[in-house]
């Protein structure tokens, strides 16, 4: 699998994923929540930190 990033009309180069669940897999939603469910508690205000099932966005200034 790989992933390319896009923003404002610009593609990065593909890399490679070495590990993770593909979405719109069964177990992806599992394992992302076995993964990721303590993630925002590492922030200062975990309130601003939104996850969602199959992605993820971490905005922090």
């Amino acid at each position: 699998r790989t992933i390319t990033l896009g923003y404002r009309g610009h593609l990065s180069k593909q890399v490679k994923v070495p590990c993770g669940a593909p979405q719109g897999s069964y177990f992806g939603p599992k394992a992302y929540i076995v993964n990721h469910f303590d993630l925002p508690s590492i922030f200062d205000c975990p309130s601003e930190v939104h996850l969602h099932v199959d992605d993820l966005a971490i905005l922090y200034s």
